[in-house]
């Protein structure tokens, strides 16, 4: 069982966790119910797609889904400070641990996708690991809206970028932009070395995701935000430094 999966086994708030199950050519393993009293069904998609892992079906019964991949999570705590402050501050945004950065280029004709250093302000949060409403899942999978037809269709020709456009989505629907939320831990990454994120080409690729769904929308909906929320001001950096001067005596 996945360390991810494991993990959210333990959280006092979830009611239940759905796989998408991507061995198309293995059976499912068999539904189950935790100690914790949080039910684990597994659903296989039609086809291996990066879209499938936004789609909602009718059990689905909470406004806040977690989006997560199987090699990142929040510990248990940070992950209902997480979920709170997604109550508090998120529902119309997209709130979680990894935020990217859309550069506009030099020239000014198009944009490049870039990790955000420093404080820098920011545009996206990834949904490796992130809160999103459910409304605005559903509403990905609209089919009459052409231009969401043409962006899911680039992430599956593309088999990437499917975190991207519902930042996209979200933003353009509210006008909002996404909110960065840190535990009092650095979430856990186990990312492997033959991921997507790994290969070659990965950020080029990311910023023609940029360019093409905002010529689908025929529009940039990215807002940059500078705030974020931690949990604990000790773990600001300010704090820390400021903290640090002071008690070496």
């Amino acid at each position: 069982m996945p360390p991810s999966l494991i993990n959210l086994l333990q959280g006092r708030l979830v009611r239940q966790i759905v796989v998408i199950w991507n061995n198309l050519d293995e059976p499912t393993p068999a539904p189950f119910t935790s100690d914790h009293g949080v039910s684990v069904r597994y659903r296989k998609p039609e086809r291996d797609s990066l879209n499938e892992k936004l789609r909602v079906d009718g059990d689905y019964r909470t406004q806040a889904v977690l989006l997560s991949d199987d090699d990142i999570y929040y510990r248990p705590a940070d992950l209902e400070f997480a979920f709170q402050s997604w109550r508090q501050f998120g529902r119309h945004r997209v709130t979680g641990a990894l935020a990217r950065c859309a550069d506009l280029d030099a020239d000014g004709g198009g944009w490049t996708y870039a990790p955000c250093r420093g404080d820098a302000p920011y545009s996206m949060v990834l949904t490796n690991l992130a809160f999103v409403h459910i409304s605005f899942l559903d509403f990905y999978f609209t089919d009459d809206v052409p231009w969401l037809g043409a962006v899911r269709d680039a992430v599956d020709s593309r088999f990437n970028g499917e975190d991207i456009a519902v930042n996209y989505v979200v933003s353009l629907l509210t006008g909002n932009a996404p909110l960065l939320v840190r535990g009092s831990e650095q979430y856990v990454n186990l990312d492997p070395a033959g991921g997507i994120s790994r290969k070659p080409g990965h950020f080029e690729a990311r910023s023609s995701c940029l360019n093409e769904y905002a010529d689908a929308m025929r529009c940039m909906p990215l807002v940059e935000q500078e705030a974020r929320v931690e949990r604990g001001v000790r773990y600001n950096v300010w704090y820390k430094a400021l903290w640090d001067r002071y008690t070496l005596f």
